[in-house]
């Protein structure tokens, strides 16, 4: 479990338990518990969306950044790997130029 669930899990249950405790202990009339219950629980609803909004914009912002510095990454060794493919053709390309050369020598010292 994330750290940001733990969070609000524990926004949520703390926010019921106090509800709960402060309306059970206070002395109020059926219709006055609950109407404090309402008003608790649209209160919590509140907290609790609030923080949501808060942990998956910042959250969000987080990913993209590790993405943008993945990309950037990715794009630096790609580069990097395409030059050592470039050089290491050039340098297959001379060895088989020179190997052609030698092989075109011995069919010449052959013949003659």
């Amino acid at each position: 479990m994330s750290d940001n669930s733990k969070f609000l899990e524990g926004i949520i249950v703390g926010s019921l338990v106090g509800a709960a405790v402060g309306l059970l202990f206070a002395p109020a009339s059926g219709k006055e518990t609950r109407e404090k219950i309402k008003e608790k629980a649209e209160d919590a609803k509140n907290t609790i969306n609030d923080k949501i909004e808060s942990i998956d914009t910042s959250f969000i912002d987080e990913i993209k950044e590790k993405l943008e510095d993945v990309k950037d990454k990715t794009s630096d060794e790609y580069k990097k790997v395409a030059e050592k493919v470039k050089d290491l053709e050039k340098e297959i390309e001379a060895k088989i130029a020179s190997l052609k050369k030698e092989t075109d020598n011995l069919s010449e010292e052959e013949t003659a």
